[in-house]
């Protein structure tokens, strides 16, 4: 990875919630799913895959996991989150399952985390369980399924003046993130 530029200072905050960019004084914000906030200019960067991963002993414990009883072996399994997804195979169909858990986090590191010490099926993108798929620490769950893809968007504060940084940092955060196995970009 290239050093950052002296003079380009980055502060990264993470979160789920809703933030108001000039309170906070930022310039950007990276937002995985759907900008929420219609006062602020959304420019979509691209989707990133996200499969279902778990714990190997977790597995055992479980058996095997198929599409039909999913639902009810995330429940049994804690799964990290409750909602319904859209599942998608190579063929092209789809199918929604219902997640009924009861953990819960909007901290992309805890879950992944929870998953790693065999607390349920959980959703990763392929970027950052790579190495643990190749080492066996995790192993897919429903390896012909995917979650439906993500998609990312730069946030920016309404008005027509974008610093030149802006655009640097948006502009180099797509050529890293592209680079990566899960991404596809925007066209």
């Amino acid at each position: 990875m290239r050093a950052v530029h002296p003079a380009l200072r980055v502060e990264l905050t993470l979160t789920d919630r809703v933030l108001d960019l000039t309170a906070w004084g930022a310039d950007c914000w990276v937002c995985v799913g759907e900008v929420r906030d219609p006062g602020l200019v959304s420019r979509k960067l691209g989707t990133m895959e996200r499969v279902l991963i778990a714990a190997p002993e977790l597995l055992k414990k479980l058996g095997p996991v198929s599409i039909a009883p999913f639902a009810v072996a995330l429940r049994r399994a804690r799964a990290l989150r409750d909602r319904q997804v859209r599942m998608l195979d190579r063929s092209g169909r789809s199918r929604m399952e219902m997640l009924d858990t009861p953990i819960q986090t909007d901290s992309l590191l805890s879950s992944y985390r929870a998953i790693l010490n065999g607390a349920g099926i959980g959703a990763a993108a392929p970027w950052m369980c790579q190495e643990d798929l190749k080492t066996g620490r995790v192993q897919r769950v429903l390896a012909n399924w995917w979650l439906e893809p993500i998609a990312l968007h730069a946030a920016l504060p309404p008005g027509i003046y974008r610093p030149a940084r802006v655009t640097a940092f948006i502009d180099a955060l797509k050529t890293r993130m592209f680079a990566l196995s899960g991404f596809e970009q925007s066209s």
